[in-house]
């Protein structure tokens, strides 16, 4: 249900010409993230606040990740752990991106409560973000900037994404 189109508006102001799309619609959100990370050539960077194992849409993220680091890409992934501790208790996700077994396992950022006590970090201080970097400083790089985390949850909430890439006439 609800309009699942990507709708196109090109911004020419502030530099070079990018075009912005709109995602209001999960399940395109979703699909068009993970197509993003499999026709990756160099790099793909993501942050997300809650990392589900979910097999809806946290596994096949985590897959496709991991893919791409077999794929010998730079993959770099910052995890708020403080939300996903209910998820992913043993955080799992950061072993599975990590993995040495990978032809270049992941850059992995993992903070979870007790690495806050310990750094000093205010325990209600987060990394709230929800992005994702294609091939991050080439003339194919697209950025993913949105609300929805990395979980089943999220594809039945109302929220938006925008996808940024270049603008090609």
């Amino acid at each position: 249900a609800g309009d699942a189109r990507a709708h196109a508006y090109p911004w020419t102001e502030g530099g070079p010409a990018s075009q912005v799309i709109l995602l209001p619609n999960a399940q395109v959100d979703m699909a068009l993230r993970l197509s993003l990370i499999r026709r990756a050539r160099y790099s793909v960077d993501a942050a997300t606040y809650v990392q589900s194992l979910d097999g809806e849409f946290g596994r096949p993220m985590l897959h496709e990740l991991r893919l791409a680091a077999n794929r010998g890409l730079r993959v770099r992934y910052a995890l708020d752990r403080v939300g996903s501790t209910a998820f992913d208790p043993l955080n799992l996700a950061s072993e599975a991106l990590t993995d040495p077994r990978l032809a270049r396992p992941a850059q992995v950022v993992s903070v979870d409560l007790l690495r806050k006590a310990l750094l000093g970090i205010n325990l209600t201080d987060k990394m709230h973000w929800k992005v994702l970097i294609i091939d991050a400083g080439t003339p194919h790089e697209v950025i993913f900037l949105g609300g929805r985390n990395h979980g089943w949850f999220d594809l039945r909430h109302l929220d938006v994404a925008l996808l940024i890439r270049p603008f090609r006439a």
